[in-house]
């Protein structure tokens, strides 16, 4: 079975490539932003916009699954550093 720790440098790894891949998608959809600036007359408006949504899609699935590593991140941390305190959930009953 993996070790809490290197699940955790597995996780940490995860994390800065899905940064590296938005920051990519950004800078790429913001190409694009500029790019219609500069030439949007000679553009197909329909073509540019599908490009750019599809650019959006990929950033809005690498967020979510950045999202999922942060998440599972927390969890891995919460088994290593149990807090002592009561939950709020248990503390109602």
């Amino acid at each position: 079975m993996e070790s809490v720790q290197s699940a955790c440098q597995k996780l940490n790894e995860k994390e800065t490539r899905l940064l590296q891949q938005i920051r990519t998608a950004d800078a790429y959809l913001q190409v694009c932003m500029d790019h219609t600036y500069k030439h949007g007359q000679s553009c197909d408006v329909n073509t540019a916009e599908d490009i750019m949504t599809a650019i959006n899609d990929i950033s809005n699935e690498l967020r979510t699954e950045l999202l999922f590593v942060r998440f599972e991140k927390a969890i891995a941390a919460g088994r290593t550093n149990p807090s002592p305190s009561i939950s709020p959930i248990e503390q109602g009953s």
